[in-house]
Parts: structure tokens; sequence; C-alpha cells
């Protein structure tokens, strides 16, 4: 018996299926608010993920391994972009700048500290994040 689907193809469609599925369902739970998904947080960061995941699928599919994993590293700048946004925020130039980027550091700073005392990483997180390593690994293993 011929079987044209490779143990990749099951790990990507597995991995799609936990993306879509991480992208809902809780991923955090604040104190103050309840249970907030991804989706809540970051609706366009994940429809971008589940449209990566379902290209990879795709693209896998046709045996196109070069756009699935183009298609996988899209997800995963998805995923990170709230961090990189971050990391490319230019420096401030003048004191005045200088003076409120160093009053809002300190704001974000304890905001940070009040959400990470106040929040708990649920589930959800964790499937989304394996979705997105299987099908990234999905990508890279089929040739």
């Amino acid at each position: 018996m011929n079987f044209p689907a490779s143990k990749f193809d099951f790990l990507a469609i597995g991995g799609a299926a936990m993306v879509v599925l991480g992208s809902f369902a809780p991923a955090a739970s604040v104190t103050l608010y309840g249970d907030v998904s991804y989706w809540e947080v970051a609706g366009p960061e994940a429809a971008i993920m589940i449209l990566g995941a379902v290209a990879a699928l795709v693209c896998l599919a046709l045996r196109k391994s070069l756009f699935a994993r183009i298609s996988a590293g899209i997800m995963w700048v998805a995923l990170l972009w709230p961090y990189l946004q971050g990391l490319m925020e230019p420096e401030p130039d003048g004191f005045f700048e200088e003076a409120t980027a160093a009053v809002v550091d300190t704001t974000t700073s304890i905001a940070t500290d009040i959400a990470l005392n106040f929040m708990d990483v649920t589930w959800g997180t964790i499937v989304l994040a394996l979705g997105c390593l299987f099908v990234t690994l999905a990508a890279i293993m089929e040739h």
C-alpha cells in the first residue's frame, strides 16, 4: 500500500490544529479580568499565525518546502511581534525625551511587575507555542 503522506505532514496538521486551538484557548488568567485568549489580546497577530499555519500546510501538501519554511517563519514573527516591536523603538534624543522615557519606563516596569504578579499563564499558551514548533519542525524536516 502506497501512503503519500509523511510523518511530517501529520506533525504539521497537528501543529496547525494546535495553533488554531491555542489562539482561542485561555492563554492567561488575569486576576481582575479573568481568562484571556491570545486572540483577545493580539487579534491581528493571531490571525497571521493561523494563516501562516494553514499556508504551511498547503505548501507541504504541494511539496513546496521552501514556502512552508517561509510560512512557519511568518508564524514566529507574528508570535514575537510585540517583543520585536519593543526592540525597534528609537532611543530618545533630547533631555525631555529622555526624561519622558524614564518616567514611562518606570511606569511600565511597575505595570509589568503588577501584571506578572497577578497573571498566570494557562494551557493555551503552551498549546500555541507547541503548535508553532510542530509546524516549523514539519517544514524544516520535509524535503
